[in-house]
């Protein structure tokens, strides 16, 4: 049974029981999200790092080009809510999408891909979506990479971005895979002692595999396809790779996941991308990907 750090929503999914103000999320993005390192193990990415970032990339783009034409593409525009670092930043420009990105912080655009800061704005993503939607801007592309589970109002989010997306766009969501079938197996068997996925302040909404289709749909989206990513938690269930009660063996976890995963990526494209929509759609990954299409219904 989950805890009663958190509550559920008329959506389905999960949220924190006692949420932080905004004023306490842009304190805490500011001035520790990315100054810290609170992101990665690592302030600088090694070459294994960064191969796995463009490889994640490449993988979400190849099945993006199943609903956006994206050669040609300078006629396409790309929008990313929530930018972080810019890898998808630069790569939609490296490819010839008209690109902005938007986040409540520089520092990780600054930092690793100074390229495209030109295509960067700073402030809150609600007030700067606003302005969008002020603007009557309207974007083929809508790309929200591990932002939905960080705001106060999920709901509000999707409705700004419906208003902006263009009619045949396509919204691509990742979140975590939180209270999911693996999670509720290690605490029944005792193989963690804490919901650990629960990250006050920051992940406030709590979304997995069976509870976003629910949530997209009420909102005026419908899912089109999945993909995921390795599922580290399986180490759980390792007493020696249980980086839950060992700590010490967490940053092996997480280098032996890159090394997995850079391996899987060196094969046959298509077959790789079949094996992660094949445990995404299982809901076995530690994160899911989805890639949207605007529905009938209407938002909220």
């Amino acid at each position: 049974m989950p805890s009663k750090l958190t509550k559920s929503t008329e959506f389905g999914y999960r949220e924190l029981s006692d949420k932080p103000s905004e004023s306490e999320l842009s304190e805490y993005y500011e001035e520790k999200y990315y100054q810290e390192g609170a992101r990665s193990y690592e302030v600088e990415y090694s070459s294994d790092e960064l191969e796995y970032i463009q490889n994640k990339i490449d993988q979400k783009f190849l099945i993006l080009n199943d609903f956006i034409d994206i050669v040609p593409k300078n006629s396409k525009r790309f929008l990313d809510v929530g930018c972080g670092e810019g890898f998808v930043l630069r790569h939609s420009k490296d490819l010839g999408f008209s690109v902005k990105g938007i986040d409540f912080s520089e520092y990780g655009v600054q930092k690793h891909n100074p390229s495209v800061f030109k295509n960067f704005l700073k402030g809150n993503i609600f007030e700067l979506l606003d302005i969008e939607i002020k603007n009557s801007c309207k974007y083929d592309v809508v790309w929200l990479e591990n932002v939905l589970e960080h705001v106060l109002d999920p709901v509000s989010l999707m409705n700004s971005i419906h208003k902006i997306i263009d009619e045949k766009g396509i919204l691509v969501i990742t979140v975590p895979n939180d209270f999911s079938f693996i999670q509720d197996y290690l605490i029944k068997n005792n193989l963690i002692d804490e919901e650990y996925w629960i990250a006050s302040p920051d992940h406030i909404s709590y979304f997995n595999s069976s509870n976003i289709e629910r949530f997209l749909n009420l909102n005026g989206w419908s899912i089109e396809e999945l993909t995921g990513d390795f599922p580290i938690e399986w180490y759980l269930m390792n007493e020696s790779s249980n980086y839950n009660k060992n700590k010490h063996v967490g940053k092996n976890a997480h280098l032996s996941r890159i090394s997995i995963e850079n391996l899987i990526a060196r094969q046959d494209p298509i077959l790789v991308r079949d094996v992660w929509t094949s445990l995404a759609k299982v809901g076995a990954t530690r994160n899911i990907t989805m890639f949207l299409s605007r529905n009938n219904k209407s938002p909220g």
